[in-house]
């Protein structure tokens, strides 16, 4: 079973300026570690939106947010590892 992510409807998209050097080593890192650039932004958003709902200072990049970070993409791996 895939997570709650999945069963949202994906029926929008955002349009984002980067440098494209920016992004270009985003995706390479996010390739060999084998993690879905849009599922991670997504967190990030989710995360970001979260926190604000919740009246807190928002530091996307805070050591809290690396660890649910990886938490989340640890779990992700693990269930793609079991399903293969």
């Amino acid at each position: 079973m895939r997570g709650a992510e999945d069963k949202m409807k994906m029926d929008d998209q955002m349009n984002i300026k980067i440098p494209k050097e920016l992004k270009e080593n985003f995706y390479f890192t996010c390739k060999q570690n084998r993690i879905n650039s849009s599922a991670l932004v997504r967190r990030w958003i989710e995360q970001f939106v979260t926190k604000e709902n919740e009246a807190f200072h928002i530091d996307t990049f805070s050591q809290e947010t690396r660890l649910d970070l990886a938490r989340y993409m640890k779990t992700r791996l693990e269930s793609s590892d079991d399903h293969n």
